[in-house]
């Protein structure tokens, strides 16, 4: 019969005194053993490891596979905080309604997932593990255990929501263009006329105190609807809890911007309990998983040889930034280029194609100055449309016929989800460009490595203005272009 206990070598050696214990453990990975005096041991638990792979002939991956689709965990998290004791009683206040414990900390148990946070025997640190029946679950925390009902099926989806606390919902459906209703986000203070008391509504607000999206909620409350609500407190989060409105919290204390993955996966969520989408775990599975491989690609201590978003922030430096999206990666355009303007404290801007190539495009051919101070950024999607990619290659062409410089980006990932996300925050690295001049700011968004493709500056033989004409009219006429660099 399992017993639960207080995490700590020395609490576990007590009770296995006290007691007929024959082993004990901990998921920090702990174990604690009757035949080596209740002392913890990491070299038995190795050694028993190997004697079963040995004897069943299998990898550690095979061993593990059949637990890893049983259990769900998050690992231990660990956050530093000003008072222990405070925070504590503040998560057994807002989970209130699940059935807590306080054997080692504060641990709250529901139907389908369950959470223990305790206080560092050793470090101010508190620690929190996460459990769930799903994968889903896990990833989404209560967003994913709060998921609202909506209708059967609703008659259109509005997401409402300004700024960082709005780019989720962007990113959202572009991975979804498949969505059986229309939808829209509202960047304002009004609803759209279609919307009536079967469409679903989301209001986020990452402060909780954004004035139009909660102007679109009172509008949407009183037009019949039920808006979730997705926010980290503030008056979105008192109305929620005032007129019983489906409400996901979201940790407070960062900034939207810098929370786009807590800001978007509980729509995602909300969608998938909507039956607007089809169940996403295993592309959130890959999602994770490319962005934890592509911490150390994109990290500050990564060379810069090597570097992608550095080499490009440094070209981004002191330049005027100008992003261009196309199909899937239009929002992550819209996303480099807040980025650029809150985190470098720039001027940016964006566009999208085909749409900026019949008019935009005209604009470039005067004010040359404005242009050798430019550098544009084309984010391609390597999957998307073969047209799309084309006009990129032309459109690139002729801004460096007329003196601006170019980068080209190419997302990777085989679901949309993950080809999104590593298109859009490669830009999240390089919009810190003029930072770089200065002492090093740790970067927290640290997602997978781009692809980038420079393409040759002006200068001498086939790289001068000469030089890219003739290649324009190459590919004008279907040849090949003169291959790019690719690092």
């Amino acid at each position: 019969m399992p017993l639960l206990n207080r995490v700590g070598h020395a609490f576990f050696k007590q009770r296995m005194r006290r007691e007929p214990v024959l082993f004990g453990g901990e998921v920090s990975g702990h174990y604690y053993f009757s035949d080596n005096y209740n002392a913890d041991s990491g070299f038995i638990p190795a050694l028993l490891i190997l004697e079963l792979l040995s004897q069943k002939g299998a990898t550690m991956a095979e061993l593990l596979e059949p637990l890893r689709t049983k259990y769900f965990i998050s690992g231990e998290i660990n956050s530093t905080v000003d008072d222990v004791g405070a925070a504590l009683a503040r998560l057994e206040a807002r989970f209130a309604n699940g059935e807590i414990t306080k054997l080692d900390g504060v641990s709250v148990d529901y139907e389908r997932w369950h959470f223990n946070v305790r206080p560092s025997n050793t470090e101010p640190l508190l620690r929190l593990n996460l459990g769930a029946d799903t994968r889903e679950l896990m990833v989404f925390g209560e967003a994913g255990a709060a998921a609202p009902a909506a209708p059967a099926r609703p008659t259109g989806l509005v997401v409402c929501g300004m700024g960082g606390s709005a780019i989720g919902a962007d990113l959202v459906l572009a991975c979804l263009p498949g969505l059986p209703v229309p939808a829209a986000v509202v960047r304002g203070y009004g609803l759209p006329a279609w919307v009536g008391p079967d469409a679903l509504v989301v209001a986020v607000s990452y402060s909780g105190d954004t004035e139009e999206t909660l102007t679109c909620v009172a509008e949407a409350l009183e037009r019949g609807c039920t808006p979730v609500c997705v926010a980290s407190g503030g008056a979105l989060a008192a109305l929620a809890g005032e007129r019983g409105l489906p409400l996901l919290t979201v940790p407070a204390g960062g900034q939207p911007r810098a929370s786009l993955g807590y800001l978007s996966m509980p729509l995602l969520a909300t969608l998938a309990a909507a039956g607007l989408c089809a169940d996403f775990s295993a592309d959130v599975g890959e999602t994770v998983a490319l962005l934890r491989a592509g911490n150390e690609a994109l990290g500050p201590q990564a060379p810069d040889a090597t570097h992608a978003a550095k080499q490009l922030a440094r070209r981004l430096h002191e330049k005027q930034a100008v992003v261009y999206g196309a199909g899937l990666t239009v929002p992550a355009a819209r996303r480099w280029k807040g980025q650029v303007n809150e985190n470098a404290k720039a001027p940016a801007f964006w566009n999208e194609l085909p749409e900026l190539d019949h008019n935009e495009l005209m604009g470039w051919t005067s004010l040359p100055h404005v242009a050798a101070a430019t550098l544009a950024v084309f984010l391609e999607d390597a999957q998307g449309d073969a047209r799309l990619l084309r006009r990129a290659e032309l459109t690139a062409a002729e801004l460096e016929a007329r003196g601006v410089a170019v980068e080209r980006v190419e997302t990777r990932g085989a679901s949309r989800l993950r080809r999104r996300g590593a298109g859009r925050d490669a830009g999240g690295v390089a919009a810190r460009a003029p930072v770089l001049a200065r002492p090093a700011r740790r970067l927290r968004v640290l997602l997978s490595r781009p692809s980038v493709r420079r393409r040759p500056d002006a200068g001498g033989g086939d790289r001068g203005f000469q030089g890219q004409a003739r290649r324009r009219r190459r590919r004008l006429k279907g040849c090949p272009a003169s291959p790019s660099r690719s690092y």
